[in-house]
Protein backbone atom coordinates (compact mmCIF):
# COMPACT_ATOMS: atom_id res chain seq x y z
CA UNK A 1 0.00 0.00 0.00
CA UNK A 2 1.39 3.38 -1.06
CA UNK A 3 0.33 6.43 0.95
CA UNK A 4 0.64 10.06 -0.23
CA UNK A 5 3.58 10.55 2.16
CA UNK A 6 5.59 7.64 0.74
CA UNK A 7 8.19 8.63 -1.87
CA UNK A 8 8.79 5.16 -3.32
CA UNK A 9 6.85 2.09 -4.49
CA UNK A 10 8.80 -1.12 -3.80
CA UNK A 11 8.51 -4.19 -6.03
CA UNK A 12 10.49 -7.37 -6.54
CA UNK A 13 11.46 -8.93 -9.83
CA UNK A 14 11.44 -12.68 -9.22
CA UNK A 15 12.67 -13.86 -12.60
CA UNK A 16 15.99 -15.14 -11.29
CA UNK A 17 14.92 -18.78 -11.45
CA UNK A 18 15.19 -18.97 -15.22
CA UNK A 19 12.85 -20.76 -17.57
CA UNK A 20 11.04 -19.67 -20.70
CA UNK A 21 8.00 -18.20 -18.98
CA UNK A 22 7.58 -14.62 -17.90
CA UNK A 23 8.72 -13.94 -14.32
CA UNK A 24 6.19 -13.26 -11.63
CA UNK A 25 6.50 -10.49 -9.07
CA UNK A 26 5.09 -9.63 -5.67
CA UNK A 27 2.61 -7.14 -7.13
CA UNK A 28 -0.88 -7.63 -8.49
CA UNK A 29 0.27 -8.83 -11.88
CA UNK A 30 0.25 -6.81 -15.08
CA UNK A 31 2.43 -6.82 -18.13
CA UNK A 32 5.69 -8.58 -17.35
CA UNK A 33 9.08 -8.16 -18.98
CA UNK A 34 11.68 -10.73 -19.97
CA UNK A 35 14.50 -12.11 -17.86
CA UNK A 36 17.16 -9.74 -19.17
CA UNK A 37 17.06 -5.98 -19.69
CA UNK A 38 17.73 -5.40 -23.38
CA UNK A 39 18.27 -1.71 -24.27
CA UNK A 40 17.04 -2.44 -27.81
CA UNK A 41 13.80 -4.08 -26.61
CA UNK A 42 10.55 -2.80 -28.17
CA UNK A 43 9.07 -2.97 -24.64
CA UNK A 44 11.97 -1.44 -22.72
CA UNK A 45 9.86 0.30 -20.07
CA UNK A 46 7.99 -2.92 -19.24
CA UNK A 47 11.25 -4.86 -19.09
CA UNK A 48 12.80 -2.38 -16.67
CA UNK A 49 9.83 -2.15 -14.30
CA UNK A 50 8.49 -5.72 -14.35
CA UNK A 51 6.31 -6.81 -12.53
CA UNK A 52 4.74 -3.33 -12.80
CA UNK A 53 2.93 -2.92 -16.10
CA UNK A 54 3.78 0.08 -18.26
CA UNK A 55 0.15 1.24 -18.14
CA UNK A 56 0.09 1.16 -14.34
CA UNK A 57 3.41 2.97 -14.18
CA UNK A 58 2.30 5.74 -16.55
CA UNK A 59 -1.05 6.09 -14.80
CA UNK A 60 0.01 5.96 -11.15
CA UNK A 61 3.76 6.54 -10.75
CA UNK A 62 5.21 8.52 -13.65
CA UNK A 63 6.21 12.07 -12.60
CA UNK A 64 4.76 11.33 -9.18
CA UNK A 65 6.52 8.65 -7.13
CA UNK A 66 9.76 6.68 -7.26
CA UNK A 67 9.68 2.97 -8.16
CA UNK A 68 12.30 0.51 -6.91
CA UNK A 69 12.37 -2.92 -8.56
CA UNK A 70 14.74 -5.16 -6.63
CA UNK A 71 16.30 -8.29 -8.06
CA UNK A 72 16.09 -11.74 -6.40
CA UNK A 73 17.10 -11.82 -2.73
CA UNK A 74 18.72 -14.82 -1.12
CA UNK A 75 16.62 -14.33 2.03
CA UNK A 76 13.34 -14.86 0.19
CA UNK A 77 14.08 -18.50 -0.53
CA UNK A 78 15.99 -19.57 2.56
CA UNK A 79 14.65 -17.92 5.70
CA UNK A 80 11.48 -19.96 6.07
CA UNK A 81 13.04 -23.40 5.85
CA UNK A 82 13.51 -24.78 9.35
CA UNK A 83 13.99 -28.43 8.41
CA UNK A 84 17.29 -30.27 8.48
CA UNK A 85 20.43 -29.83 10.53
CA UNK A 86 22.64 -26.75 10.68
CA UNK A 87 24.96 -27.82 7.87
CA UNK A 88 21.99 -28.56 5.63
CA UNK A 89 20.43 -25.18 6.33
CA UNK A 90 23.73 -23.42 5.70
CA UNK A 91 24.11 -25.27 2.42
CA UNK A 92 20.63 -24.25 1.37
CA UNK A 93 21.32 -20.63 2.27
CA UNK A 94 24.54 -20.64 0.30
CA UNK A 95 22.79 -22.20 -2.67
CA UNK A 96 19.98 -19.66 -2.44
CA UNK A 97 22.47 -16.80 -2.23
CA UNK A 98 24.34 -18.12 -5.26
CA UNK A 99 21.10 -18.47 -7.21
CA UNK A 100 20.06 -14.93 -6.28
CA UNK A 101 23.43 -13.54 -7.35
CA UNK A 102 23.17 -15.41 -10.64
CA UNK A 103 19.69 -13.99 -11.17
CA UNK A 104 20.91 -10.45 -10.54
CA UNK A 105 23.75 -10.90 -13.01
CA UNK A 106 21.40 -12.38 -15.60
CA UNK A 107 19.07 -9.38 -15.25
CA UNK A 108 21.77 -7.01 -16.58
CA UNK A 109 23.79 -9.52 -18.61
CA UNK A 110 22.86 -8.08 -22.02
CA UNK A 111 23.90 -4.58 -20.96
CA UNK A 112 27.15 -5.77 -19.40
CA UNK A 113 28.23 -8.01 -22.29
CA UNK A 114 26.95 -6.16 -25.35
CA UNK A 115 27.34 -2.52 -24.33
CA UNK A 116 29.59 -2.18 -21.29
CA UNK A 117 32.68 -4.20 -22.25
CA UNK A 118 32.01 -6.73 -19.47
CA UNK A 119 32.48 -3.85 -17.00
CA UNK A 120 36.03 -3.18 -18.14
CA UNK A 121 36.29 0.39 -16.90
CA UNK A 122 39.28 1.36 -19.03
CA UNK A 123 37.43 0.35 -22.20
CA UNK A 124 34.19 2.01 -21.14
CA UNK A 125 36.00 5.27 -20.41
CA UNK A 126 37.56 5.11 -23.85
CA UNK A 127 34.13 4.49 -25.43
CA UNK A 128 32.40 7.41 -23.70
CA UNK A 129 30.22 9.89 -25.58
CA UNK A 130 31.78 12.65 -23.44
CA UNK A 131 34.61 14.90 -24.51
CA UNK A 132 36.08 14.35 -21.06
CA UNK A 133 35.77 12.25 -17.90
CA UNK A 134 35.09 13.65 -14.44
CA UNK A 135 37.03 12.21 -11.50
CA UNK A 136 35.91 12.73 -7.91
CA UNK A 137 39.01 12.78 -5.76
CA UNK A 138 38.34 11.08 -2.45
CA UNK A 139 39.86 12.60 0.67
CA UNK A 140 43.00 10.88 1.84
CA UNK A 141 41.44 10.34 5.27
CA UNK A 142 38.16 8.95 3.93
CA UNK A 143 39.32 5.41 4.62
CA UNK A 144 42.03 4.23 6.97
CA UNK A 145 42.98 1.38 4.64
CA UNK A 146 44.49 3.12 1.63
CA UNK A 147 45.57 -0.21 0.16
CA UNK A 148 42.02 -1.46 -0.28
CA UNK A 149 41.38 -2.75 -3.78
CA UNK A 150 38.18 -2.17 -5.71
CA UNK A 151 36.49 -5.57 -6.18
CA UNK A 152 36.63 -6.80 -9.73
CA UNK A 153 33.70 -8.29 -11.59
CA UNK A 154 34.60 -10.17 -14.76
CA UNK A 155 37.98 -8.47 -14.91
CA UNK A 156 36.61 -4.98 -14.56
CA UNK A 157 36.48 -2.02 -12.22
CA UNK A 158 33.67 0.36 -11.53
CA UNK A 159 32.68 4.00 -11.82
CA UNK A 160 30.36 6.73 -10.85
CA UNK A 161 28.66 9.70 -12.51
CA UNK A 162 26.45 12.74 -12.75
CA UNK A 163 23.89 14.16 -15.10
CA UNK A 164 23.99 16.91 -17.64
CA UNK A 165 21.45 19.31 -19.01
CA UNK A 166 22.27 18.73 -22.67
CA UNK A 167 22.57 15.54 -24.67
CA UNK A 168 25.86 16.75 -26.09
CA UNK A 169 28.40 18.56 -23.94
CA UNK A 170 26.73 20.35 -21.02
CA UNK A 171 27.31 18.37 -17.84
CA UNK A 172 25.76 18.59 -14.42
CA UNK A 173 28.45 17.73 -11.90
CA UNK A 174 26.75 17.06 -8.56
CA UNK A 175 29.17 17.46 -5.69
CA UNK A 176 29.98 14.37 -3.71
CA UNK A 177 31.51 13.56 -0.41
CA UNK A 178 33.42 10.80 1.30
CA UNK A 179 33.05 9.47 4.79
CA UNK A 180 34.45 6.53 6.71
CA UNK A 181 31.22 6.18 8.69
CA UNK A 182 27.85 5.09 7.31
CA UNK A 183 25.47 7.76 6.04
CA UNK A 184 23.79 9.83 8.74
CA UNK A 185 20.26 8.98 9.85
CA UNK A 186 17.67 10.22 7.37
CA UNK A 187 16.07 12.54 9.94
CA UNK A 188 19.12 14.78 10.20
CA UNK A 189 22.00 13.87 7.88
CA UNK A 190 25.15 15.83 8.65
CA UNK A 191 26.75 17.62 5.71
CA UNK A 192 29.46 15.36 4.34
CA UNK A 193 32.91 16.68 3.40
CA UNK A 194 33.00 17.58 -0.27
CA UNK A 195 35.08 15.72 -2.79
CA UNK A 196 37.12 17.67 -5.27
CA UNK A 197 36.14 17.09 -8.88
CA UNK A 198 38.49 17.39 -11.84
CA UNK A 199 37.81 17.04 -15.55
CA UNK A 200 40.21 15.04 -17.71
CA UNK A 201 40.25 14.76 -21.49
CA UNK A 202 42.45 11.65 -21.37
CA UNK A 203 40.40 8.56 -20.38
CA UNK A 204 43.56 6.62 -19.53
CA UNK A 205 44.59 9.30 -17.02
CA UNK A 206 41.12 9.09 -15.47
CA UNK A 207 41.42 5.31 -15.30
CA UNK A 208 44.83 5.57 -13.59
CA UNK A 209 43.27 7.69 -10.84
CA UNK A 210 40.37 5.27 -10.57
CA UNK A 211 42.78 2.33 -10.20
CA UNK A 212 44.90 4.11 -7.61
CA UNK A 213 44.68 3.29 -3.92
CA UNK A 214 42.79 6.50 -3.15
CA UNK A 215 39.38 5.10 -4.02
CA UNK A 216 38.60 7.83 -6.54
CA UNK A 217 35.38 7.63 -8.55
CA UNK A 218 34.67 8.56 -12.16
CA UNK A 219 31.67 9.46 -14.21
CA UNK A 220 31.12 10.11 -17.89
CA UNK A 221 28.60 9.59 -20.65
CA UNK A 222 27.83 6.01 -21.62
CA UNK A 223 29.03 4.44 -24.88
CA UNK A 224 26.99 5.91 -27.78
CA UNK A 225 25.14 2.73 -28.75
CA UNK A 226 23.95 2.12 -25.19
CA UNK A 227 22.90 5.74 -24.72
CA UNK A 228 20.99 5.93 -27.98
CA UNK A 229 19.09 2.68 -27.39
CA UNK A 230 18.12 3.49 -23.80
CA UNK A 231 17.14 7.11 -24.48
CA UNK A 232 15.22 6.33 -27.67
CA UNK A 233 13.36 3.42 -26.05
CA UNK A 234 12.37 5.26 -22.89
CA UNK A 235 11.35 8.47 -24.70
CA UNK A 236 9.18 6.28 -26.92
CA UNK A 237 7.62 4.31 -24.07
CA UNK A 238 7.03 7.26 -21.72
CA UNK A 239 5.96 9.67 -24.46
CA UNK A 240 8.26 12.45 -23.25
CA UNK A 241 8.65 14.94 -26.09
CA UNK A 242 6.04 12.91 -28.00
CA UNK A 243 8.71 10.20 -28.24
CA UNK A 244 10.90 12.25 -30.57
CA UNK A 245 14.68 11.86 -30.33
CA UNK A 246 17.67 13.10 -32.31
CA UNK A 247 20.96 11.62 -31.04
CA UNK A 248 22.94 14.41 -32.71
CA UNK A 249 21.03 17.10 -30.81
CA UNK A 250 21.05 19.30 -33.92
CA UNK A 251 17.38 19.20 -34.92
CA UNK A 252 15.52 22.04 -33.20
CA UNK A 253 12.07 20.58 -33.86
CA UNK A 254 12.67 17.39 -31.83
CA UNK A 255 11.16 17.77 -28.37
CA UNK A 256 12.70 14.78 -26.55
CA UNK A 257 16.26 14.70 -25.24
CA UNK A 258 18.26 12.49 -22.96
CA UNK A 259 21.59 11.05 -21.98
CA UNK A 260 23.04 8.15 -20.04
CA UNK A 261 25.76 8.59 -17.43
CA UNK A 262 28.10 5.90 -16.14
CA UNK A 263 29.06 6.01 -12.46
CA UNK A 264 32.17 4.11 -11.32
CA UNK A 265 32.49 4.08 -7.53
CA UNK A 266 36.03 3.47 -6.34
CA UNK A 267 35.31 2.78 -2.65
CA UNK A 268 32.40 2.56 -0.30
CA UNK A 269 31.61 5.68 1.69
CA UNK A 270 31.48 8.19 -1.17
CA UNK A 271 28.35 10.32 -0.93
CA UNK A 272 26.47 12.55 -3.34
CA UNK A 273 24.62 14.90 -1.00
CA UNK A 274 20.94 15.89 -1.08
CA UNK A 275 19.79 17.44 -4.36
CA UNK A 276 16.99 17.35 -6.92
CA UNK A 277 17.06 17.00 -10.71
CA UNK A 278 14.79 18.49 -13.33
CA UNK A 279 14.98 15.32 -15.44
CA UNK A 280 13.02 12.07 -15.26
CA UNK A 281 15.55 9.41 -14.23
CA UNK A 282 15.99 5.64 -14.50
CA UNK A 283 18.98 4.11 -12.69
CA UNK A 284 20.26 0.57 -13.26
CA UNK A 285 22.79 -0.94 -10.84
CA UNK A 286 25.21 -3.19 -12.75
CA UNK A 287 27.54 -4.17 -9.88
CA UNK A 288 28.27 -3.16 -6.30
CA UNK A 289 25.64 -1.49 -4.12
CA UNK A 290 24.39 1.96 -3.14
CA UNK A 291 22.10 3.42 -0.51
CA UNK A 292 19.60 5.95 -1.84
CA UNK A 293 17.69 8.19 0.57
CA UNK A 294 14.54 9.78 -0.88
CA UNK A 295 12.00 12.42 0.10
CA UNK A 296 9.26 14.07 -1.94
CA UNK A 297 9.88 17.61 -3.14
CA UNK A 298 7.43 20.51 -3.19
CA UNK A 299 8.17 21.62 -6.76
CA UNK A 300 5.95 20.39 -9.59
CA UNK A 301 7.43 20.20 -13.08
CA UNK A 302 10.72 21.86 -12.04
CA UNK A 303 12.66 23.93 -14.56
CA UNK A 304 15.97 23.48 -12.74
CA UNK A 305 17.45 21.16 -10.16
CA UNK A 306 18.31 22.22 -6.62
CA UNK A 307 21.84 21.54 -5.35
CA UNK A 308 22.38 22.87 -1.79
CA UNK A 309 25.97 21.56 -1.83
CA UNK A 310 26.68 24.19 -4.51
CA UNK A 311 25.94 27.42 -2.66
CA UNK A 312 27.58 30.08 -4.83
CA UNK A 313 25.42 33.24 -5.09
CA UNK A 314 24.58 32.71 -8.76
CA UNK A 315 23.53 29.08 -8.19
CA UNK A 316 21.37 29.96 -5.19
CA UNK A 317 19.68 32.90 -6.92
CA UNK A 318 18.87 31.08 -10.15
CA UNK A 319 17.66 27.90 -8.46
CA UNK A 320 15.44 29.78 -5.99
CA UNK A 321 13.90 31.86 -8.78
CA UNK A 322 13.05 28.74 -10.78
CA UNK A 323 11.75 26.83 -7.73
CA UNK A 324 9.47 29.64 -6.58
CA UNK A 325 7.65 29.65 -9.90
CA UNK A 326 6.13 26.40 -8.59
CA UNK A 327 6.37 26.87 -4.81
CA UNK A 328 6.54 30.54 -3.68
CA UNK A 329 7.65 29.50 -0.16
CA UNK A 330 10.56 27.34 -1.36
CA UNK A 331 13.77 27.68 0.69
CA UNK A 332 17.26 26.79 -0.53
CA UNK A 333 18.61 23.98 1.65
CA UNK A 334 18.58 20.29 2.51
CA UNK A 335 15.22 18.52 3.00
CA UNK A 336 15.61 17.76 6.71
CA UNK A 337 12.21 16.99 8.33
CA UNK A 338 11.19 19.25 11.20
CA UNK A 339 13.24 22.23 10.04
CA UNK A 340 11.89 25.42 8.48
CA UNK A 341 13.87 24.94 5.29
CA UNK A 342 13.29 21.19 5.07
CA UNK A 343 9.53 21.46 5.50
CA UNK A 344 9.33 24.29 2.94
CA UNK A 345 11.07 22.41 0.16
CA UNK A 346 10.12 18.78 0.91
CA UNK A 347 7.32 16.71 2.41
CA UNK A 348 6.34 13.21 3.49
CA UNK A 349 8.45 10.34 4.76
CA UNK A 350 12.19 9.89 4.31
CA UNK A 351 12.82 6.42 2.85
CA UNK A 352 15.97 4.43 2.12
CA UNK A 353 16.45 2.19 -0.91
CA UNK A 354 19.37 -0.23 -1.12
CA UNK A 355 20.37 -0.78 -4.74
CA UNK A 356 22.15 -4.02 -5.64
CA UNK A 357 23.24 -5.47 -8.96
CA UNK A 358 20.21 -5.97 -11.20
CA UNK A 359 18.04 -3.41 -9.37
CA UNK A 360 16.22 -0.61 -11.20
CA UNK A 361 15.13 2.71 -9.68
CA UNK A 362 12.90 5.30 -11.32
CA UNK A 363 12.73 8.66 -9.57
CA UNK A 364 10.80 11.65 -10.88
CA UNK A 365 11.98 15.19 -11.48
CA UNK A 366 11.97 17.26 -8.30
CA UNK A 367 12.40 14.36 -5.85
CA UNK A 368 15.11 14.87 -3.25
CA UNK A 369 17.76 12.16 -3.16
CA UNK A 370 21.06 11.43 -1.44
CA UNK A 371 23.30 8.58 -2.64
CA UNK A 372 26.01 6.71 -0.75
CA UNK A 373 28.24 4.06 -2.29
CA UNK A 374 28.18 1.02 0.00
CA UNK A 375 30.21 -1.34 -2.18
CA UNK A 376 32.37 -0.29 -5.11
CA UNK A 377 30.48 -0.85 -8.33
CA UNK A 378 29.09 0.47 -11.59
CA UNK A 379 25.69 1.99 -12.26
CA UNK A 380 24.13 3.80 -15.20
CA UNK A 381 21.56 6.58 -15.05
CA UNK A 382 19.18 7.54 -17.87
CA UNK A 383 18.11 11.21 -17.71
CA UNK A 384 15.14 12.17 -19.88
CA UNK A 385 14.16 15.74 -20.79
CA UNK A 386 11.53 17.32 -23.00
CA UNK A 387 9.96 20.55 -24.17
CA UNK A 388 7.33 22.08 -21.87
CA UNK A 389 4.09 23.62 -23.11
CA UNK A 390 5.23 27.19 -22.39
CA UNK A 391 8.28 26.73 -24.61
CA UNK A 392 6.24 24.97 -27.30
CA UNK A 393 3.66 27.77 -27.55
CA UNK A 394 6.15 30.62 -27.19
CA UNK A 395 8.47 29.23 -29.87
CA UNK A 396 5.55 28.75 -32.25
CA UNK A 397 4.30 32.27 -31.56
CA UNK A 398 7.80 33.68 -32.00
CA UNK A 399 8.03 32.07 -35.41
CA UNK A 400 4.72 33.66 -36.33
CA UNK A 401 5.84 37.10 -35.10
CA UNK A 402 9.10 37.00 -37.00
CA UNK A 403 7.63 35.70 -40.23
CA UNK A 404 4.17 37.26 -40.51
CA UNK A 405 3.87 39.84 -37.78
CA UNK A 406 3.64 43.10 -39.68
CA UNK A 407 6.70 43.21 -41.88
CA UNK A 408 9.97 44.06 -40.18
CA UNK A 409 8.51 45.55 -36.99
CA UNK A 410 8.98 42.52 -34.76
CA UNK A 411 12.49 41.87 -36.10
CA UNK A 412 13.59 45.43 -35.36
CA UNK A 413 16.25 45.93 -32.67
CA UNK A 414 15.11 47.49 -29.41
CA UNK A 415 16.55 51.04 -29.39
CA UNK A 416 15.90 53.92 -27.00
CA UNK A 417 17.56 57.32 -27.50
CA UNK A 418 16.72 60.98 -28.03
CA UNK A 419 15.13 60.24 -31.41
CA UNK A 420 13.46 56.89 -30.79
CA UNK A 421 11.37 55.78 -27.81
CA UNK A 422 11.41 52.05 -27.07
CA UNK A 423 8.44 52.57 -24.74
CA UNK A 424 6.29 54.09 -27.49
CA UNK A 425 7.37 51.49 -30.03
CA UNK A 426 6.62 48.56 -27.74
CA UNK A 427 3.31 50.10 -26.71
CA UNK A 428 2.28 50.32 -30.35
CA UNK A 429 3.28 46.73 -31.04
CA UNK A 430 1.46 45.39 -27.98
CA UNK A 431 -1.64 47.52 -28.43
CA UNK A 432 -2.08 47.50 -32.21
CA UNK A 433 -0.16 44.58 -33.67
CA UNK A 434 -0.13 41.79 -31.09
CA UNK A 435 -3.92 41.29 -30.81
CA UNK A 436 -4.14 40.50 -34.51
CA UNK A 437 -1.18 38.14 -34.31
CA UNK A 438 -2.71 36.31 -31.35
CA UNK A 439 -6.02 36.05 -33.17
CA UNK A 440 -4.20 34.55 -36.14
CA UNK A 441 -2.29 32.18 -33.86
CA UNK A 442 -5.49 30.96 -32.21
CA UNK A 443 -7.08 30.78 -35.63
CA UNK A 444 -4.48 28.25 -36.74
CA UNK A 445 -6.33 25.69 -34.66
CA UNK A 446 -9.70 26.77 -35.98
CA UNK A 447 -8.44 26.71 -39.53
CA UNK A 448 -7.36 23.13 -39.04
CA UNK A 449 -10.80 22.17 -37.84
CA UNK A 450 -10.23 23.03 -34.18
CA UNK A 451 -9.61 20.70 -31.25
CA UNK A 452 -6.96 18.05 -31.71
CA UNK A 453 -6.26 19.01 -35.33
CA UNK A 454 -5.25 22.53 -34.33
CA UNK A 455 -3.00 21.24 -31.55
CA UNK A 456 -1.37 18.78 -33.93
CA UNK A 457 -0.60 21.66 -36.28
CA UNK A 458 1.30 23.50 -33.52
CA UNK A 459 3.11 20.32 -32.48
Amino acid sequence: ELTPSDPVLRLRWDGGGGGEGAPEGDGDGGEVGGEEIDPASPALLSDLLSPLSSDDFLGECFRNVAVHVSSPSSSSSSDGDGDGDGDDRNSKKKAAAAAAAAGRRRRVRTIVRNYMRNLNVREVLRDTSSDSVFVWLARADSDSDDSEEVPKEKGAKERKGGTSDSPKKTKKNPSSSASAAPAAAPAAPAPAPLLRSIELSDPDAAYALYRSSGGHSTYCRAPPELEQNLVAGLLRDTGIGCGGYDPSGERSNVMGRGEVEVFCGGKGGNVTDWHTDFQENFTIQLSGSKLWTLRRGTMTHPLRGCTPHYDSPSVVENQIKAARLSNPSFQFGRPVPGTTVGDANSCGNVEEVRMKAGDVLYFPAGMWHRVETLEAGISINVSLMGTNYADLVSSSLRHLLLSKGGGDEWRELVVHNSRVSAVEKLGKLLGERLPGILEEFIGIGKGQGGGDKGARCVL
